[in-house]
């Protein structure tokens, strides 16, 4: 349970004017107008900012549309705003439609967007501004980083191939996904302006294609894409997410056995095919493809040790990359290959693909990810609260200050925990915590979710 105010989590905003007074609303009907051709999550926004702003007033507030209000834009009370809101050419690459600017005055309030993406997070915004009891005020905003994402398990089947009693999070032949939990998820990290999740798929659906693979319990088709419709509808943007690194693919089942086979291929470019028809043509796609090494096979006493190395590893990249690219997503994968104490020169991987730095450690610098940069790679840092609170905030922080914003479309959280009940304080740590630090690096990042150390690791045995 929360042990704070929500309001203690709230990314902070880059500009803050709190003046005197407060919103008054004028006699007669209230009507929040918004320009037109909004997508749905953003009069979604508008809806829930309307009754949060006449529960506030105490007072009954509607939505509907205004020809003459200038683009992105809201409007309640006699408020007026006559021009739109212009993105600065200076804002960090994928952030340019998403700033905002809120006006909170005596007689009425206007929110405007640089796009539709600015206008529903400035909403979202103005239900803070709601939680404050609506005070005079005037807020600019944009976030930081673009794309402020967070990686959440539908399927858990990853490093163990047979179930284990010992093993807390080891190989289970049903389903581990409790729906509210994802609800819960989801809606937290809409309310706090993330805009991207990553959905690891594994063995949680039946596909059409192989619905051998799927474990007892397992979504159908039409449940995953309520999912995705859930999400979109909150204005979070769906990936898929398979991993096919040989460490990580107990999901696969036999197939996982076949690894370089006709066969084998065959599955890949099925399942790649399946899920991108499924998510409706998602930017990326994610394939894993780290800690394939075998020391990560001897730490986490796989079942079954296979191995690609050097051009057997590649070509499976350089496969799986054509693959994604055929059904017209853009290739994500783990950037661990690429880390300076792996043996041998760095594997030449296609520079198309957009890689992932993983590092969940305390410190305050990150050098990988700046080797990752000078050798040519587009990277979407990763942090997580697998061991350390601080670390989200810190990794932020290192990228904002460090690296090229033209190489770093955004940031990406992991927590490594499935999405189920017992686990649900720690999924929301990680998005408070995430949020605020992607948000805004130089705010604070904090949670009211106790994390519990315990449950955070996949392989400590139950407790007593």
């Amino acid at each position: 349970m929360a042990t704070k105010p929500l309001t203690s989590v709230y990314p902070q905003p880059q500009h803050v004017e709190v003046r005197r007074g407060r919103f008054v609303p004028p006699k007669g009907p209230l009507a929040m107008k918004m320009s037109g051709g909004a997508p749905k999550w953003v009069k979604a926004a508008a809806g829930m900012a309307a009754r949060e702003v006449g529960a506030a007033a105490r007072r009954r507030v509607t939505v509907g549309t205004a020809r003459k209000l200038p683009a992105y834009t809201v409007a309640l009370g006699s408020a007026e705003a006559t021009t739109a809101l212009r993105g600065d050419r200076t804002m960090p690459a994928g952030t340019r439609d998403q700033g905002y600017e809120i006006e909170v005055k005596t007689d009425g309030l206007t929110v405007r967007g640089t796009g539709w993406a600015g206008l529903g997070l400035g909403l979202r915004t103005l239900l803070d501004c709601c939680d404050a009891g609506l005070r005079c005020a005037r807020i600019c905003d944009a976030p930081r980083f673009g794309i402020r994402s967070m990686l959440i398990h539908l399927s858990y089947n990853q490093w163990r191939h047979t179930p284990s009693k010992e093993i807390v999070y080891g190989f289970s032949d049903r389903l581990r996904f409790d729906k509210p939990v994802f609800d819960e998820v989801v809606a937290l990290m809409a309310r706090l302006r993330m805009n991207m999740v990553i959905l690891d798929m594994g063995d949680a659906v039946r596909y059409r294609s192989h619905p051998e693979i799927a474990v007892k319990g397992a979504l159908t088709t039409g449940q995953l894409r309520r999912l995705l419709d859930q999400c979109r509808g909150l204005g979070l943007e769906p990936i898929p997410k398979l991993n096919f690194a040989t460490t990580h693919d107990a999901w696969l089942k036999e197939y996982g056995l076949m690894v370089g086979t006709p066969e084998y291929h065959d599955v890949c470019d099925d399942l790649i095919a399946e899920l991108m028809d499924l998510f409706g043509g998602p930017r990326f796609f994610h394939i894993g493809m780290d800690e394939e090494t075998i020391g990560h096979c001897r730490g986490i006493q796989i079942d079954h040790m296979i191995l690609r190395e050097g051009k057997a590893w590649l070509d499976a990249v350089e496969r799986l990359d054509r693959s994604v690219r055929r059904c017209g997503a853009r290739t994500w994968m783990w950037g661990d290959p690429l880390w300076p104490e792996r043996e041998g020169e760095p594997p030449a991987i296609p520079k198309r693909i957009l890689v992932s730095d993983w590092n969940y450690s305390k410190r305050t610098t990150f050098p990988t990810s700046k080797i990752i940069e000078q050798l040519g790679y587009d990277n979407i840092p990763a942090g997580a609260n697998w061991t350390e609170d601080e670390n989200a905030l810190l990794l932020a922080r290192f990228a904002a200050k460090h690296l090229d914003p033209k190489r770093t479309p955004g940031m990406m959280m992991t927590s490594w925990n499935p999405t189920v009940k017992s686990c649900r304080c720690n999924l929301l740590n990680a998005v408070s915590l995430a949020a605020g630090a992607f948000w805004n690096p130089n705010g604070p990042s904090t949670s009211p979710w106790p994390r519990d150390h315990y449950a955070g690791h996949w392989g400590w045995k139950k407790k007593p």
